[in-house]
């Protein structure tokens, strides 16, 4: 990690030592879901004749850390499963919940389903391996859960080594089937009836 003038950056990205330059990455805060509910034609649903909001549905959804349940977009509506987890893994959590039900208290982030029933768990929280599978096929279908979003994925292609990526030449597996993962889920969702949505990676 190093600070650099702005105009030595050239010079420093040709060192062939160099494996890669990154700077920090400024986050903000943004209200997207208003927008996404438009475009997605969800606040259609909203309205007569469908007057669809998720009322009497149940969903779930796996995170690398617990959401804020307390959050003032969900009242008692959002149950966490799990504690843990890093900051900025809780805050993807509570965001991720948010665009499935908030409930619009702030009317630019309303979810896609304002008064739905929200499971959270976590993917990695003192669960170590694959324990999530195993809460998939026994947790889910007893609170009637109907779909389970996994909004978190993993690095195909590079490993970590004492902080540091290195690359690892196994990006030929991206989007590939596999025994591990892919095939366990596909027979849990369909013993159990539950529609798994999984981020792309």
């Amino acid at each position: 990690e190093v600070k650099i003038a702005p105009a030595s950056l050239d010079a420093v990205a040709a060192d062939e030592r160099v494996l890669m330059v990154a700077g920090p990455r400024r986050m903000r805060v943004q209200s997207d879901n208003a927008t996404t509910a438009e475009i997605s034609h969800v606040t259609e649903l909203y309205s007569a004749p469908y007057n669809l909001s998720g009322e009497g549905v149940t969903v779930s959804l796996f995170e690398p850390a617990e959401a804020q349940a307390t959050h003032t977009e969900f009242g008692a509506r959002l149950t966490t499963h799990a504690t843990g987890g890093g900051g900025s893994d809780k805050s993807h959590a509570t965001h991720v919940s948010g665009t499935i039900g908030a409930s619009g208290v702030n009317p630019t982030a309303k979810g896609m389903a304002p008064k739905v029933q929200i499971h959270q768990y976590c993917v990695t929280c003192g669960n170590g391996g694959l324990k999530y599978l195993q809460q998939k096929e026994d947790d889910l279908a007893p609170l009637g859960i109907v779909a389970d979003n996994n909004s978190w994925g993993y690095v195909l292609g590079w490993s970590s080594e004492d902080g540091v990526p290195v690359w690892n030449d196994a990006d030929i597996y991206y989007g590939a089937y596999d025994l591990i993962v892919a095939a366990p889920l596909d027979e849990i969702s369909n013993d159990k009836n539950v529609l798994y949505a999984h981020s792309a990676g």
